[in-house]
């Protein structure tokens, strides 16, 4: 059986390829190809919320996801949601907790949380502690301490602007694991697992917003 050989890669172009398998593996590098394809376009249904944009890239081992929802809910209470830090368990149920460790102007906020991802055959509790500055903009930035988190690199940036009767949030953001992945499947379901725990956070930052305003 001929075995086509993989396009050459280019520096700087992100990687997307997937690693074949050892002949008589359970899972081929075809049938991983197209479960990839089917993750990029999978629709993220997020009950009121309607996530516009998902975009995902793997480059090396960092994942850059950048996210555009349009939430039915007011800028300011989607905001004061969103900084809620000591009540983040609220907004999805993979994080596990949230915890505030300190709070200064100069120095911004530092928040620990545990996020449990989970996809196909892989799941993991993810601990962070991240540094985060607020803007009067309604913007913040999240950089994670790699001392006491699973990541190696983590950062993110978080804007939420008015739009229409409600909001847009847009979220950039890009980690790197500190864990073993597993080589074949893992990478994609580190990518399953980043669309799901979207898809359930948007819908949860939306209905605190709403339950916060009241009727």
């Amino acid at each position: 059986m001929r075995v086509s050989q993989a396009p050459e890669h280019r520096p700087g172009v992100p990687e997307r390829s997937v690693p074949a398998t050892r002949s008589g593996g359970s899972l081929s590098a075809g049938l991983v190809r197209c479960l990839i394809g089917l993750a990029a376009a999978w629709p993220l249904l997020a009950g009121g919320a309607e996530v516009q944009r998902f975009e995902l890239e793997r480059i090396g081992n960092r994942y850059s996801v950048s996210v555009t929802a349009t939430l039915d809910a007011s800028r300011d209470a989607v905001w004061r949601v969103i900084t809620d830090y000591a009540r983040l368990t609220r907004l999805s149920a993979a994080i596990r907790e949230g915890e505030v460790l300190s709070a200064d102007k100069a120095q911004g906020v530092r928040v620990r949380s545990l996020t449990h991802l989970c996809a196909l055959i892989f799941c993991k509790d993810v601990k962070q502690v991240q540094r985060i500055r607020e803007q009067a903009t309604g913007e913040f930035e999240a950089t994670t301490e790699p001392e006491g988190s699973d990541l190696a690199y983590g950062y993110a940036r978080w804007q939420v602007v008015p739009a229409g009767r409600g909001s847009s949030l847009q979220i950039q953001f890009v980690l790197e694991p500190a864990f073993w992945i597993p080589p074949l499947v893992g990478p994609l379901a580190i990518k399953l697992a980043l669309r799901q725990e979207t898809q359930g956070l948007m819908q949860g930052i939306e209905r605190a917003a709403r339950e916060d305003a009241g009727p």
